[in-house]
């Protein structure tokens, strides 16, 4: 949208997309052949990258899944496309709500909505973690890096 003006620019997805879509190799579309669907939070990332938290369903999934994508966008071939989707670790959907945001050093930090828990994702190691916060007082977190197996603790309060 043109701040000055409030003219919309350009649209991706939808009836009305300013782009057509691709899939980058090992992506997936939902059902409906669409990047995402009741999407919202987009956050700039980079020059035409944008991550967008993607429910993926008001009830009828369309991905077995919620997740967060990222997506690249050429304005001069109008492309936009699916470079990086990091799904739900539970394989759970999120009916509403959710936020992905990048932090300083390249994580996901993923609130993953109306369901319990938040995630961190590492690009640098492939690890991730992720906290059940029902547990507030003692969080169950959950940490998985490739190539090593997965564990499950109890935090202890006031130690890090």
């Amino acid at each position: 949208m043109n701040r000055h003006s409030g003219q919309i620019i350009w649209r991706l997805g939808g009836k009305r997309s300013s782009f057509t879509i691709k899939a980058a190799p090992g992506q997936v579309f939902d059902s409906a052949g669409q990047i995402f669907a009741w999407q919202h939070d987009p956050e700039a990332i980079g020059p035409g990258e944008y991550t967008v938290f993607d429910n993926e369903s008001t009830g009828a999934s369309l991905l077995p899944h919620s997740r967060v994508v990222t997506v690249r966008l050429n304005p001069l071939t109008h492309t936009a496309t699916l470079v990086k989707s990091v799904d739900q670790p539970d394989g759970l959907v999120a009916p509403s709500q959710g936020n992905g945001q990048t932090t300083r050093n390249g994580d996901l930090f993923v609130g993953w909505g109306a369901l319990p828990y938040f995630s961190e994702f590492s690009d640098r190691d492939g690890c991730s973690s992720t906290r059940d916060s029902r547990t507030a007082s003692t969080p169950t977190v959950r940490t998985g890096c490739p190539g090593r197996s997965a564990s499950t603790a109890r935090a202890q309060p006031g130690v890090s």
